[in-house]
């Protein structure tokens, strides 16, 4: 079932296509079978619901994991400060922009990680005047800090995904090896093939 559209759902899309948004997630490569066989990105309480391992990453201070728990972070950029920490390859799932204006996203000025920011304040900030907080005009889709988030309520299905990029070549030999031996989804049969890209700009210089 798609969910339904947020409140500023018609305004908050037309800022969207009109800035040209573009929106990622990104994971460990090695959690992509799981994603495609499930049909969707889920927030940590949705896995821990359905008894899925994952991979995770952190969430800065101590608890802020279980406070964001039913939230799926997403980006106008990849986090570069957080792809730094991770040890594990990650790929970035690009993903289409109407996730924006679907009831439940929420708009973080800033990285959600951070002391800054907390649930109570969030959940205040699913309207067109927060979206629009984080650009500097009514054209850019470059964030003002560029780590700026969406944060997507529990299930993001992966008829949403664009394309899986990854940082070299041998990332994606593997993420392609993964791909082609996962059990897919019948919801996502339809979308296939799964389109992939070694985008190294979209990673943090090595």
């Amino acid at each position: 079932m798609t969910p339904p559209p947020g409140a500023d759902a018609d305004r908050i899309r037309a800022s969207a296509e009109r800035r040209g948004i573009l929106l990622y997630h990104y994971t460990a490569i090695d959690n992509l079978p799981s994603i495609l066989g499930v049909g969707a990105l889920l927030s940590r309480s949705e896995m821990q619901a359905r008894g899925i391992t994952y991979i995770g990453h952190g969430w800065g201070r101590a608890g802020k994991d279980e406070e964001l728990r039913d939230y799926i972070c997403c980006g106008f950029r990849p986090n570069w400060g957080m792809l730094r920490r991770e040890v594990a390859p990650q790929a970035v799932l690009q993903l289409m922009p109407r996730l924006l204006w679907r009831a439940g996203t929420l708009f973080c000025r800033g990285n959600s990680a951070s002391n800054e920011f907390d649930l109570a304040g969030l959940l205040e900030s699913a309207t067109l005047i927060a979206f629009e907080a984080m650009f500097d005009s009514p054209y850019s889709n470059f964030p003002v800090p560029y780590d700026c988030e969406a944060l997507v309520y529990r299930v993001i299905s992966m008829r949403n995904l664009i394309r899986v990029h990854f940082q070299t070549e041998a990332h994606l030999e593997r993420g392609r090896e993964l791909i082609n031996g996962a059990t897919i989804a019948d919801v996502l049969k339809p979308t296939l093939p799964i389109r992939i890209a070694v985008t190294p700009n979209l990673y943090p210089p090595r």
